[in-house]
């Protein structure tokens, strides 16, 4: 079984070109921002809201 934080990482070594031809990955933290944000129950969450402390996957409006 996988736990939600693991799930978070889990695009974290993803690569993608970057705009002088060099690969980067994708990183933990933007890893974290597209899983909360592809699982959030609230369809207006914003990026900065899981930065600013949203709830893992619910967000008052």
């Amino acid at each position: 079984m996988v736990i939600v934080h693991e799930k978070e990482f889990l695009l974290k070594d993803l690569t993608t070109e970057g705009l002088l031809g060099e690969d980067r990955r994708l990183g933990e933290v933007c890893s974290k921002r597209v899983y909360r944000i592809l699982m959030a129950q609230c369809g207006s969450i914003k990026t900065d809201d899981v930065e600013e402390g949203a709830d893992f996957f619910s967000r008052s409006i």
